[in-house]
């Protein structure tokens, strides 16, 4: 038995299985990110000093963005998170 296949359902395919592709690889990304900032629990001083006095940052490759963060005594406290392009400073 033959099949046939329409340019236009197999067009659709492809832009599914791309679209598809796009997602997976940008949740992989966002899950390596979570890992680096939940390194934070065990080691809080792993950002580099922040901006402001009394704040750090952390950038959670390979994603961009900065996650600003404070150390206090009893936890790490997560301030803000910026899009790399914003001028939050």
């Amino acid at each position: 038995m033959q099949t046939r296949q329409h340019t236009s359902d197999v067009k659709s395919v492809k832009v599914r299985f791309r679209y598809l592709e796009r997602a997976n690889a940008l949740s992989f990304q966002w899950d390596r990110a979570y890992q680096r900032i939940r390194l934070l629990k065990t080691s809080p001083n792993l950002g580099r000093p922040g901006y402001r006095s009394g704040t750090r940052e952390l950038a959670p490759t390979p994603l961009p963005y900065v996650v600003v963060y404070a150390v206090k005594a009893e936890a790490v406290q997560i301030l803000h998170i910026y899009h790399g392009a914003q001028d939050w400073r």
